[in-house]
């Protein structure tokens, strides 16, 4: 995934949605009641395998249900390049110290 992309903006956006909705204690289903978006559209933001487009509104929406600033979800600081195989992946820096730890 190419950080020039604009789908990157998308997956990062994700992926600190996820990070930021489970250390609230929400699950997708929580999170799609309190907001009123569906289960199936949330699920789509946070996957890494599809690009789910949204609007500021909706990022707005989400940062306000969780509590959070809305700045915490476009924060790229989380996010780390991984090289895998011949190509490079971006992933929430939690999730390679989870892997380490796993290896041990």
């Amino acid at each position: 995934m190419n950080k020039e992309d604009e789908i990157y903006v998308y997956y990062l956006i994700g992926q600190n949605l996820k990070r930021i909705r489970t250390s609230k204690g929400f699950t997708q289903d929580k999170l799609a009641e309190a907001s009123t978006y569906s289960v199936g559209f949330i699920m789509n933001i946070e996957s890494s395998k599809y690009t789910q487009t949204f609007s500021i509104g909706t990022l707005w929406r989400f940062a306000k249900v969780l509590k959070c600033d809305i700045r915490e979800d476009i924060t790229e600081s989380r996010i780390t390049m991984v090289k895998k195989g011949l190509g490079i992946s971006y992933v929430m820096k939690d999730a390679v110290k989870d892997e380490l730890k796993n290896n041990e």
